[in-house]
């Protein structure tokens, strides 16, 4: 056997072998992209969920701020109900 039929039999493996190992390399360029597109697009999904839940706490803490304040004035509204509802009663009984 020649030394030139050798080379040309040993050639199409070394293709074969630089061409699985482009391939890998491909792959793992895909892997990576996708990996950091997946990481950058859940970062930014939670960034924004805490900016939005952020937003809604403060919202709701001012509602609960409110309601306190109206249930102080209803309290205030019923005791003086009641105060006013007492003196008629009692003028009542005693007639």
């Amino acid at each position: 056997m020649s030394r030139h039929s050798h080379h040309c039999r040993r050639q199409p493996s070394l293709n074969c072998d630089a061409f699985i190992k482009v391939i890998k390399h491909a792959f793992n360029n895909v892997r990576d992209n996708i990996s950091s597109l997946i990481r950058n697009d859940v970062s930014y999904f939670l960034d924004t969920l805490v900016t939005l839940f952020g937003n809604l706490l403060a919202q709701l803490e001012q509602v609960g701020k409110t309601l306190g304040s109206y249930v102080v004035e209803l309290a205030k509204w019923i005791k003086e109900a009641e105060d006013n509802i007492a003196i008629p009663l009692n003028m009542v009984k005693e007639l």
